[in-house]
């Protein structure tokens, strides 16, 4: 038989429905050594454990009366009790795995009459140290049928209390991630339960401690609680950023308090995050009962889904309003690309319509006005002024609201001041200056002797080669904004547009030119030649011939032939 090392033959308790099963298991068990009872359902199961204290129950979770489930709870749930290992039979669903451990079974098997794998798990249970009621002093007298059942109405009474205040602990769920709206409501349903002095909740991650005390409470004993659990809570004075305290609990008349009280702290965690401690304390001589401890246990797995789901909430609200940010940013952003696509394809319809229009213009002056006027309605400013050069001089000029000595009398601050005209044609770069860097830079008494401003002023050279031909002035963009990037890159076009149609046009006035000189000559060759004789003159004692070959078209030599008359 089998035998401890006290010589004590372990015992093992069987609660089955079903006669077969509990007939195989007892035979079986029985085989291995062990003294074996067997009962029918929950109630038979509790009244013989309370009295016989076996080494082991082994009970199937669908019992009558009392089922598998509570009954287990009972027997963990009492001191007396809780240290015999209990094997819950059950069928293999997720609940009922779930259940199983909800309810701290030490083992939970599918109930398929698999002998093998339940002597295994008897020997793991059996071979643990200290489990076994067996080995300490034995039941001093037999529980009546009445006090038996006293005795688990009041653990079902412990029981029921607790779930009901869990399950009012759960109806604050629908916080919406505010962990202050969530905690005065915890603090409320804790209230219509406990006797307390102090409660407090510690957020790691908000680095704030919400406090609910009665007013006999003041803020030394507070701080006194928070000093003494420091250590379990994890933090250090310095780390709290906030505390909130909530008064809303009234102390009885002519209570009695006590330094020695009691102070209950459980760490809230989920399986991967510390969230923060519960803390919870009562100023009376006798602090908290055993059954009021366990009643803080246990609502502190609803406590943790709780914070665990506002924590997630108002990450989840976070990121929602990360989202929404970056989304409106998209939104804006493919607004303003619309319309810089928009604009930049305008521009291009315009730039096309230009480089139409000035490669048919060859009058210089028209041409410099078309391309004035195109530069002002393509970058959109107030006045510009075009100017052409021939080796560094003024030769041409086209002002649009903007005077050639206006733009003369432009200068840098510098020592030999340096007029803007001058720095286009030295630099061959353009210029672009906001209003703070024409007030930098700029020489204003000529400005401020005519009451006049410049917001923004642009000048972009015209390139031939290295050569520059000229150049285009621009001032006061109409938007009253200054240049931008796009703006320089359209300048930059313009002027490579303005320049190659301008030597197109001073090439045109040169072919012309060339064309028509080649007209005269051809034209003054013709009358030349018909000047020439047109046949050498025949005679029977001379042989003669001639031929005309000027070194360009038209030469200056002549020839005829002339009769002499003998007389």
């Amino acid at each position: 038989m089998k035998k401890t090392k006290a010589d004590h033959q372990q015992t093992i308790l069987i609660a089955d429905p079903h006669k077969d099963s509990r007939l195989v298991y007892q035979t079986f068990l029985e085989s291995l050594g062990f003294a074996v009872t067997a009962v029918e359902d929950g109630l038979s199961l509790l009244k013989h454990i309370y009295n016989t204290r076996p080494d082991m129950v082994i009970m199937d979770s669908h019992l009558s009366r009392i089922n598998g489930y509570e009954s287990c709870r009972i027997i963990k749930r009492d001191e007396k009790l809780n240290s015999i290992p209990v094997i819950l039979l059950n069928s293999s669903s997720r609940s009922e795995v779930a259940s199983s451990i909800d309810v701290d079974a030490d083992y939970y098997l599918r109930k398929d009459l698999n002998l093998s794998a339940l002597s295994s798990v008897i020997a793991d249970l059996t071979a643990c140290n200290g489990r076994h009621p067996s080995d300490q002093a034995p039941q001093e007298r037999q529980m009546s049928d009445s006090e038996i059942l006293v005795h688990i109405n009041g653990i079902l009474d412990r029981r029921l209390l607790e779930s009901t205040l869990v399950n009012k602990i759960l109806e604050c769920t629908n916080t919406l991630g505010n962990y202050q709206d969530a905690v005065r409501k915890v603090f409320s349903k804790l209230n219509s339960v406990f006797k307390y002095s102090m409660v407090g909740i510690y957020l790691a991650e908000e680095q704030t401690v919400f406090i609910d005390r009665i007013d006999e409470v003041d803020e030394e004993y507070v701080n006194w609680v928070l000093y003494k659990v420091q250590g379990e809570c994890r933090f250090e004075s310095t780390e709290i950023e906030r505390v909130f305290v909530f008064n809303n609990k009234e102390s009885e008349k002519g209570a009695m308090w006590d330094v020695d009280g009691q102070v209950i702290v459980h760490k809230l965690k989920t399986d991967e995050q510390y969230l923060g401690s519960f803390i919870i304390a009562r100023l009376e001589p006798n602090g908290f009962t055993d059954a009021q401890s366990e009643l803080v246990r246990e609502i502190m797995k609803p406590l943790v889904t709780i914070l665990d789901n506002t924590r997630m909430y108002r990450h989840i609200e976070r990121a929602n309003i990360e989202l929404q940010e970056v989304h409106s940013q998209l939104i804006e952003s493919c607004k303003k690309l619309d319309n810089k696509v928009e604009d930049r394809t305008l521009l291009l319809r315009k730039l096309h319509e230009a480089t139409r229009l000035v490669t048919t213009i060859h009058e210089p002056n028209r041409l410099l006005a078309t391309i004035v006027d195109v530069i002002i309605n393509s970058i959109g400013t107030e006045v510009g002024l075009v100017i052409l050069l021939d080796q560094g001089r003024v030769s041409k000029k086209i002002e649009f609201g903007l005077n050639l000595n206006f733009v003369k009398n432009l200068r840098f601050k510098n020592k030999e001041k340096t007029s803007l005209i001058k720095r286009i044609i030295r630099k061959g770069e353009i210029i672009l200056m906001n209003e703070d860097d024409i007030v930098r830079k700029m020489d204003l008494g000529f400005l401020k002797s005519r009451n006049l401003r410049i917001t923004s002023l642009a000048a972009v050279p015209f390139k031939s080669g290295h050569q520059i031909t000229g150049f285009v002035v621009i001032i006061n963009k109409l938007n009253g904004e200054d240049f931008t990037k796009e703006d320089i890159v359209t300048l930059t076009t313009l002027s490579s547009m303005a320049s190659v149609a301008i030597e197109n046009a001073t090439l045109y006035k040169q072919t012309i030119r060339k064309t028509k000189l080649e007209t005269d000559i051809m034209m003054a060759m013709e009358i030349q030649t018909e000047l020439l004789p047109k046949q050498a003159i025949k005679n029977d004692y001379l042989e003669v011939d001639s031929r005309y070959l000027p070194a360009e078209c038209v030469g200056g030599d002549y020839y005829d032939y002339i009769n002499i008359d003998q007389d």
